[in-house]
């Protein structure tokens, strides 16, 4: 990313092209992912089609989901900054719709919830900016109902955060992983236990609880902040608390709505997943921060 964030990418519509093709790759991945889930998808059915579309997507559901969140925002604001023709805006704005519906049917509840925050954000200051504040509440409104409306349309969706609502976070697994990732911390604060080590650490700690899925699958803390801490103590908590606040700075620094999406989107997530232990994590992190550093606002 050091090297990259310096090359002159050849630009569309003052976008650069490199941007362009990740969403492009992103709505290629989209549909093979849901002819994926079509093919062994047998019965029409919304709560089983999304069962498929999680179990079948190219990459890991909840790493796609971020990928396509931020795709989402990424054309939200081509379609603000750009002047293109009738056709091509709305053929944006059905790709854009095609993502959101995959992202509720997909039930990714943090992405879901972070798209729908953000797009929000961009809307109200558009129309903030332009004083047009009755437009602002209409949009706050329309927005909210649409958010509500997805979850209510997903059946798949809808019972996940029912179920975390009627039977607490205990019902989740995560409520199981952050109790043996905590209780492994509180053994060893200081200096962790090293790479390799918070894997048998969580597993003896998931044998304690009698947390068979964790054993079987093998789950990480799935907490970015509880998972460094785990390798490296405290330290390691504190260099990933200087990211954020990097991320933070930076973002404040350039002025810039896209890397204000993506820093969000990225925080957001690492507080389900732990981010940075997989190359999806690493690289999605790297290449954004090497490509929004050197922008300025109006060079998006």
């Amino acid at each position: 990313p050091f090297i990259y964030h310096h090359v002159n990418q050849k630009k569309i519509n003052e976008f650069r092209i490199d941007i362009i093709l990740f969403v492009f790759s992103v709505f290629v991945a989209v549909g093979w992912s849901t002819y994926n889930s079509l093919y062994h998808f047998n019965f029409f059915d919304l709560y089983s089609l999304s069962v498929s579309l999680t179990e079948y997507t190219i990459i890991d559901s909840n790493y796609f989901a971020i990928f396509i969140s931020l795709s989402i925002i990424i054309l939200l604001d081509y379609l603000f900054k750009s002047k293109t023709s009738i056709l091509t805006t709305s053929l944006l704005i059905v790709i854009m719709l095609s993502f959101i519906v995959y992202l509720v049917l997909l039930a990714a509840r943090v992405a879901l919830f972070t798209t729908f925050l953000l797009i929000t954000i961009r809307v109200l200051y558009v129309f903030y900016d332009r004083r047009r504040f009755i437009y602002m509440i209409s949009a706050a409104i329309i927005f909210t109902l649409a958010f509500l409306s997805s979850i209510m349309l997903s059946p798949y969706l809808k019972q996940r955060i029912v179920t975390f609502y009627t039977h607490g976070f205990e019902a989740d697994f995560r409520y199981y992983e952050f109790k043996a990732a905590i209780n492994a911390i509180q053994a060893n604060p200081i200096f962790g236990y090293g790479i390799k080590g918070p894997d048998e650490v969580l597993m003896d700690e998931y044998k304690k609880m009698g947390f068979v899925e964790g054993i079987k699958y093998g789950f990480n803390a799935h907490n970015q902040s509880l998972q460094s801490t785990l390798h490296f103590g405290v330290w390691g908590f504190f260099v990933l608390i200087l990211i954020y606040f990097f991320l933070i700075k930076s973002t404040y620094k350039t002025r810039n709505f896209l890397f204000l999406s993506f820093s969000i989107l990225f925080i957001f997530f690492s507080l389900t997943e732990a981010v940075l232990e997989r190359n999806k994590g690493t690289l999605f992190l790297s290449f954004f921060i090497g490509f929004f550093l050197p922008q300025k606002t109006e060079d998006l």
